[in-house]
């Protein structure tokens, strides 16, 4: 998308370029992708869920609960650190693009830190 000057309002109006969207080459390969990606999550999903009930029938009830309380701390614990600087890092770096190496640097300090 472009922006351009309308004369009438004095005010940028967006120009589209759907046009040169459709016959883009890459458009084929977006279907696919998404397929691809999707079936590596249903097999994720589902090699997940099998290491989940092997792991509960073999450790039986007690440890398995015992490990299933220590992910739950690691998945908490993981979120207090994560403290949305993945989300605020990005931002930052689309805003500063010549300084992105000093920013990863700080941001995984920061989580560090934390």
């Amino acid at each position: 998308m472009r922006h351009e000057l309308n004369e009438t309002a004095n005010r940028p109006q967006m120009i589209s370029n759907h046009d040169s969207l459709k016959s883009s080459p890459q458009k084929p390969r977006l279907g696919r992708n998404f397929i691809i990606l999707s079936a590596g999550e249903a097999f994720s999903k589902l090699l997940t869920f099998s290491a989940f009930a092997f792991l509960a029938r073999v450790l039986g009830p007690e440890n398995f609960g015992t490990i299933e309380f220590a992910l739950a701390i690691i998945f908490v614990m993981s979120q207090i650190v994560d403290f949305s600087t993945e989300k605020i890092g990005a931002v930052m770096a689309a805003r500063e693009r010549d300084n992105v190496s000093r920013l990863a640097v700080h941001v995984v300090s920061l989580r560090l830190i934390i």
